[in-house]
Order: C-alpha cells, then sequence, then structure tokens
C-alpha cells in the first residue's frame, strides 16, 4: 500500500529553504491521494457503492476485479444470503413468479366458470367458489350473483332474505326436456320420482300331457296368478356417489 511521508521545515531556514520543503509536502500528499491501486481500493470491502460513485475517488476507474469484499461481507447488505436470496430483492424470482402465475391462474378459472353452474367433485367438502347443493337455505345478499342466476328455481327460502339451493343428494340428473317432447310437461327444476314404463309379461300354463297354450286361449280355460316380486327398494342404474356443488 501506498504510504506517506513528508519533510519538517529547518528551522531558522531561509524563506526559500521553507517554500521549497512545504511544496516538497504538498507533492507528497498529492501523491498519496492520487492514482490508487486495487491493493488500496480493497479497504472499501463491504460497501455497496456502485462503480459508477466508486470512479468519483480521485477520477479513478474501478473494475469489478479491484473490488475484493466477498460473499460473506456483502451479506451484510441486508444479511441476506448473496448467492440466492439476493434475487428477492425485486420481488421477483422463478419460485415466487410461478406461485403468481398460479393464483392468477386460480381466481381467472374461479371467475371464468358462471354463477349457477353444477360440478360433481370426488370429495366430501365443496371446493372454494362453490357450495354444497343439498337444498340449503342461503342469503340472498351474501350469495347475489348465485341468486341473479337461479333465484327461487328451487326455493324461495324464507320468501325475504333467503332463497334455496337445488337439493341434488341422492339424485340423478336428467336433461330439461325444453320443449323436445322425451319427457313433455316438465318444468325446469322440478323433481320426478321413479317409474317403470308400462308394460306386460306372458304366462304360460302346461297340461300333464305336455301340451301348453296361453292362459287366456281358448278351451274354456282359464288362469290367474302372480310372477312374484323381486328386487329393492327403487329402480336405478349402476353408479358411483359424488358430492354435487354449485358455484356462487
Amino acid at each position: 500500500m501506498t504510504t506517506f511521508t513528508y519533510t519538517k521545515p529547518t528551522v531558522g531556514g531561509s524563506e526559500d529553504t521553507w517554500g521549497d520543503t512545504l511544496n516538497a509536502n504538498w507533492d507528497a500528499v498529492a501523491d498519496f491521494i492520487g492514482p490508487l491501486d486495487s491493493t488500496e481500493l480493497a479497504v472499501l470491502d463491504g460497501l455497496t457503492a456502485s462503480t459508477a460513485e466508486l470512479n468519483l475517488l480521485y477520477g479513478v476507474t474501478v473494475t469489478l476485479a479491484d473490488i475484493t469484499a466477498t460473499a460473506a461481507e456483502l451479506n451484510l447488505l441486508d444479511g441476506v444470503p448473496i448467492t440466492t436470496d439476493l434475487s428477492y430483492v425485486d420481488g421477483v424470482t422463478s419460485a415466487i413468479q410461478d406461485q403468481i402465475d398460479a393464483v392468477n391462474t386460480a381466481v381467472s378459472e374461479i371467475a371464468s366458470v358462471p354463477s349457477g353452474t353444477v360440478i360433481n367433485v370426488a370429495m366430501q367438502t365443496a371446493p372454494t367458489g362453490y357450495l354444497k347443493a343439498d337444498g340449503t337455505a342461503v342469503s340472498r345478499a351474501t350469495y347475489a350473483a348465485l341468486f341473479a342466476a337461479i333465484g327461487t328455481t328451487f326455493g324461495a327460502g324464507d320468501g325475504a332474505t333467503t332463497f334455496n339451493l337445488p337439493d341434488l343428494r341422492g339424485e340423478f340428473v336428467r336433461g330439461w326436456d325444453d320443449a323436445r317432447g322425451v319427457d313433455s310437461g316438465r318444468a325446469f327444476g322440478s323433481a320426478q320420482a321413479d317409474e317403470f314404463k308400462s308394460h306386460n309379461h306372458s304366462l304360460q300354463y302346461s297340461f300333464s300331457s305336455g301340451s301348453s297354450q296361453r292362459a287366456d286361449g281358448g278351451g274354456g280355460l282359464s288362469y290367474s296368478g302372480s310372477t312374484g316380486s323381486t328386487g329393492g327398494t327403487e329402480t336405478r342404474p349402476r353408479n358411483v356417489a359424488l358430492l354435487a356443488c354449485i358455484k356462487v
């Protein structure tokens, strides 16, 4: 590192001698604070001055090679590890951005589903933005968008401040006929009980001789009877139980 030395004027010397000595000392000071080398700049370890700011030091251009501060010293900036966490300074890293994008996507997806949409989910609780379609009376004010969509189709609630959700528990959903004529006379949102389509069964009666004829055939023979009952408490196809939910 550059050192600074100066010369004391001689006591009793002439004015010229004093002047020469003072001039020499000023020259020494100028030399000392003049061009700094990288070793001298190492004193700046841990400082956060930019290259441009460092260049203001006596007009000396400083390169990154001239800064010898270590990563540990640079951590004094804010106590954040230099290698990875400094990228959090501007709030944007790939991980954070991915999380922000995921939130924005989820919000967009939720917002894009219209109120009144019914879905089935493979879990026992309704997802965010949905309610169980269980016939509950809910607030017209709290769920204003849903009330605007379905109104009192599935029940008027208390008639003033609430309305009913559709109750799809244990039900199969059938597409509304809407004037097609397959399920005529159905009001939108109405429930329908189970039913067999009208039909009949043939009954055979056998004589001991092995011949047979219909029970209502000729020969004056008549026979009445029952085929017996079988089955359970309802008519249904194979199915899987899921939770029906409605978008609020």
